[in-house]
């Protein structure tokens, strides 16, 4: 798998920051050092790439953070094999957060991308923090912010806001 770049608009996102979807960034595979306890692989388990989806968000979040985040699922189409993965897949977050920054760069990931997967669609919903570094969505009316889709064989992005 190659990196792929796209400049998607996502919209609005935490407080009416615009957020666009940047690309697939190519982490690792399942049984390097940084991923297999993550991974949790076995000798048995396929190994595949680990990517994550990166965005941005301008204006950048304030140093000290806020109290809401974006929580993504993953569904790759076709299945990873199910007999190792679980069908929706709930990765990890990071973020950047450089003082005087006027965006912030995140990136949702890593998860697992088979050599068979055609698509991939990233569930995204703004969620409250809260203690113990739980998630919880918000009590909003619509905390669904939608869903990139990226076609692997065209390399191509689509946003579908919820």
């Amino acid at each position: 798998m190659t990196p792929l770049t796209f400049n998607l608009d996502c919209g609005e996102a935490l407080d009416g920051r615009h957020l666009i979807a940047t690309g697939l960034r190519l982490d690792g595979t399942s049984d390097d050092d940084m991923h297999a306890h993550y991974c949790e692989h076995t000798e048995s388990k396929p190994v595949h790439p680990m990517v994550s989806l990166t965005y941005q968000l301008t204006p950048a979040l304030p140093e000290d953070g806020l109290d809401r985040d974006i929580y993504a699922t993953v569904q790759l189409d076709p299945p990873a094999d199910p007999a190792f993965w679980d069908e929706i897949l709930a990765p990890g977050a990071e973020r950047d957060a450089t003082p005087g920054a006027t965006h912030t760069d995140g990136a949702i990931g890593p998860f697992i991308l088979p050599e068979a997967t055609e698509r991939v669609t990233v569930h995204l919903v703004e969620a409250t923090l809260t203690t113990g570094d739980q998630f919880s969505t918000s009590a909003g009316p619509n905390p669904a912010l939608g869903e990139i889709v990226v076609d692997l064989s065209t390399g191509s992005a689509r946003w579908q806001p919820t």
